[in-house]
C-alpha cells in the first residue's frame, strides 16, 4: 500500500501548493484521474472497494497524510507565510516532471 500512500501524499502536496501559491493552479481533472488510478491500483493489489472507501473516509489517516505532506513541503523549501517559497517548490516540481508537478499548472 506504500505506492498508494505516496500517491496520496503527492496529491496533498500539490493541493497545498495550489492553495498557497496564487501563480500555480491545480489540475483538477488530472488530480481526479490520478486518484481514480490509485483506487484501481489498490484493487489490483487485492483491496476491496469497501476497504478502499474505509481508508479514504478515515479522518485520522487523512490528517496523518496531510501532516506528512506539510513536513515534506518544508523539507522541499516551502516556508509557511512566505508564499513565494511554495511557488518555487511548485515550479521545481513542474520542471522535474514529478507526479506533484503533473498535478500543477504554471
Amino acid at each position: 500500500m506504500e505506492v498508494i500512500t505516496e500517491g496520496l501524499i503527492d496529491t496533498a502536496i500539490a493541493y497545498e501548493l495550489d492553495r498557497k501559491c496564487d501563480e500555480l493552479e491545480g489540475r483538477r481533472l488530472q488530480g481526479i484521474a490520478f486518484l481514480w488510478s490509485l483506487a484501481a491500483q489498490a484493487q489490483r493489489l487485492g483491496y476491496s472497494r469497501e476497504e478502499i472507501e474505509a481508508f479514504i473516509d478515515d479522518k485520522d489517516e487523512k490528517h496523518r497524510l496531510e501532516g506528512i505532506a506539510r513536513e515534506r513541503l518544508r523539507g522541499m523549501g516551502a516556508v509557511e507565510g512566505e508564499w513565494d517559497t511554495y511557488c518555487a517548490v511548485g515550479r521545481e516540481e513542474i520542471a522535474k516532471g514529478s507526479q506533484i508537478g503533473k498535478l500543477l499548472d504554471d
